[in-house]
């Protein structure tokens, strides 16, 4: 009884073991791909949106942060520029 019990343990153990590692394996290269795949939509947007990106990194986070600061400060011009419309019309 004792034997079969440690047995079972022994499997169930060395299964856990082995998926663990495959998972620690996956992990890595699913997040890399997910940060690697916003990258590259992130400069389609801006690409599309007329903004220029200068990119000489290959670094994904790097150029998702730039990029976000970039449509940051075209929405900033833009919405600066709608309260000037606004304020002109409101004069007249």
């Amino acid at each position: 009884m004792p034997n079969n019990m440690i047995t079972t343990l022994l499997v169930v153990g060395a299964l856990l073991v082995i998926i663990a590692f495959f998972y620690f394996w996956y992990f890595p290269f699913y997040v890399s791909h997910t940060v690697s795949y916003l990258s590259k939509k992130m400069k389609e947007l801006l690409k599309n949106a007329g903004i220029k990106i200068d990119t000489r990194t290959s670094d994904e986070a790097f150029i998702l942060l730039q990029s976000i600061d970039l449509l940051e400060d075209k929405l900033a011009k833009s919405r600066a520029k709608e309260s000037m419309k606004r304020g002109a019309r409101t004069k007249t």
